[in-house]
């Protein structure tokens, strides 16, 4: 009986603990993209000054991002117009219509990233996908005014 108990303490314990686990990580996700965004609008900027003209592929930048293997992004083609695109296990970065964005590669959160073309780093929802929020679940951001189809926006203060 005693061990039973445990068991049931243990499991109630886990229940509790394991989706706030989840946010944890998938919030450290987020935070490792928004750096890689901010590091891809810096090389934009660099680029346009050289250039007078936006790059539209990873290759034309000059940075280096070694760790995103994948150019293709099927899953995600099919939403965006994408222009080129890079992404490991964890996350996605592409261009589109002159502004980058990226988005957690989980299931529970596709649909939310982060654009920089507002010349501010933006969190945003495709509400049409119907997904989980990123920005209001994991960010606590709030609503801008901003909108752009079925995107929302937010203003995040921890961004």
């Amino acid at each position: 009986m005693e061990l039973l108990v445990v068991v049931l303490i243990i499991g109630i314990l886990a229940a509790i603990a394991l989706p706030k686990y989840r946010k944890a990580v998938v919030k450290a996700e987020a935070k490792q993209l928004i750096l890689n965004v901010k590091a891809l609008a810096e090389a934009q900027q660099r680029f346009y000054l050289t250039n007078n003209r936006y790059a539209d592929s990873f290759g034309e930048l000059d940075i280096d991002f070694s760790g995103f293997p994948k150019h293709n992004c099927p899953k995600y083609q099919g939403y965006f117009n994408i222009s080129d695109c890079i992404s490991n296990d964890k996350s996605v970065l592409w261009f589109s219509n002159n502004f980058i964005a990226a988005m957690i590669n989980d299931d529970k959160y596709f649909g939310s990233g982060f654009r920089h073309d507002y010349k501010r780093i933006m969190c945003y929802y495709n509400a049409g996908i119907g997904t989980n929020n990123l920005c209001t679940e994991v960010f606590n951001c709030t609503k801008d005014n901003i909108s752009s189809g079925s995107n929302n926006y937010y203003n995040c203060p921890e961004l």
